[in-house]
């Protein structure tokens, strides 16, 4: 649903920097969070293995808001030193994505 909105917005813009802004930051953010979920369901099966992990592990809620958050910062400042290094709009739309993102996972954390 968020993603034919970001594509239907910059259609009827028709502006090349909206466009490149905010429909190529959203094509670089899914293939980032793809690539994550892709590390994860990996780390996953690594921690199902017998011999892997020795007890339990438990992890409460709000570590797992603040982990997602972290991971979202991360994401936007590579962007935006990506941005920086090759010059794209591409990179500033999915760190401003990722850090408006980052921000409502923190904000979840400390409530």
């Amino acid at each position: 649903m968020a993603t034919s909105a970001v594509f239907a917005y910059a259609w009827f813009f028709d502006y090349d920097v909206v466009t490149t802004l905010f429909v190529g930051g959203w094509v670089l953010v899914a293939v980032v969070t793809f690539a994550a979920n892709v590390r994860a369901l990996f780390w996953i099966k690594l921690l199902t293995r017998e011999a892997m992990v020795v007890g339990t592990l438990s992890v409460s809620s709000t570590a797992t808001w603040q982990d997602r958050a972290l991971w979202c910062f991360g994401s936007a400042l590579m962007c935006v030193l990506a941005g920086v290094l090759f010059a794209h709009l591409t990179f500033f739309g999915a760190a401003f994505i990722f850090g408006a993102t980052g921000i409502g996972y923190w904000r979840r954390a400390r409530s």
